[in-house]
C-alpha cells in the first residue's frame, strides 16, 4: 500500500461536524493515526466508509472486536481517494463548560486562598527529592510556602517548592489540555469548593511517557 502524498482528509474534515472526504489512502493503522490528528478527544471522532452498500465504521482506541469488521474488510489497506464519512463530536465544549463552573466555586471563596493538601502526581518528568510524587503542600497566597514527602517525612527543599502544583496551577493545566485537544481528558472536582481531586492527561494518544495524572486529597483551607 502506497504511503500518503499530501493531505490525509479532503476536503479536510470540520472540527466538530460530520464531513463527507475522501481519504488519501495507506494501511488502517494510518488512518488511524489521522483520525486521531484531526480528531484530539480518543472517542471523538471516527471515520465510515460503505461497502457493498454498508456502511463499516472505524473507531480510534475502541476495543478490537468493534473495530474487527472494518479491519477485516481492509486487510491492505485502503485505496487513495476512498471516500468516507468522518464525525468529530464536540466534546472539549463540555469540558470547558465544567472547568468554568469549578473555577468560579473555588474563586468564590476569595482568592489568594490559603491551604493545605496532600498531592499525588505520577508522570515521567523526574521529581527533585526521593518521594515527591506523594507530598504534603503549604500553601499561601497562591504560592507553596512549605511541605514535605508524606511517606518519608522529608522536608521539601525551599528553592524546588515551585516543582508542585498549586490549585490554580492544576487549573490552568485543564485549561491547557482543553486548549491543545488532548487525546484523552479525564476530571473531577469537589463539588463544593470547585477544586480539581483528579486529573488524568494523555496529551497525544500515540506517545510514549507524556502521560500525566494528579490526585488532591485532604485540602483543608487554612485561616
Amino acid at each position: 500500500m502506497a504511503v500518503q502524498v499530501g493531505a490525509p482528509f479532503t476536503p479536510a474534515v470540520t472540527d466538530p461536524g460530520v464531513t463527507l472526504t475522501s481519504f488519501a489512502g495507506g494501511s488502517v493503522e494510518m488512518l488511524e493515526f489521522e483520525l486521531i490528528a484531526v480528531g484530539g478527544a480518543i472517542g471523538s471522532v471516527r471515520g465510515a466508509v460503505t461497502v457493498d452498500g454498508e456502511f463499516l465504521v472505524y473507531i480510534p482506541g475502541a476495543p478490537a472486536f468493534v473495530n474487527a469488521p472494518f479491519i477485516e474488510g481492509f486487510p491492505e489497506g485502503l485505496a487513495a481517494g476512498m471516500p468516507m464519512l468522518v464525525v468529530m463530536d464536540d466534546v472539549f465544549t463540555p469540558a470547558q463548560a465544567k472547568l468554568d463552573a469549578a473555577r468560579a466555586r473555588w474563586n468564590a471563596v476569595g482568592p489568594p486562598m490559603d491551604y493545605n493538601m496532600e498531592l499525588r502526581t505520577l508522570c515521567f518528568c523526574g521529581y527533585p527529592v526521593l518521594g515527591a510524587d506523594y507530598v504534603a503542600l503549604e500553601v499561601r497566597g497562591g504560592v507553596p510556602v512549605g511541605g514535605e514527602t508524606v511517606r518519608e517525612g522529608t522536608p521539601l527543599p525551599s528553592d524546588q517548592l515551585e516543582f508542585f502544583r498549586t490549585i490554580d496551577d492544576l487549573f490552568e493545566a485543564i485549561q491547557s489540555a482543553i486548549d491543545n485537544r488532548a487525546a484523552s481528558l479525564e476530571v473531577e472536582y469537589d463539588p463544593v469548593l470547585g477544586y480539581p481531586t483528579s486529573i488524568s492527561i494523555d496529551q497525544i494518544a500515540l506517545a510514549v511517557d507524556d502521560e500525566v495524572s494528579y490526585v488532591v486529597e485532604g485540602l483543608a483551607v487554612l485561616p
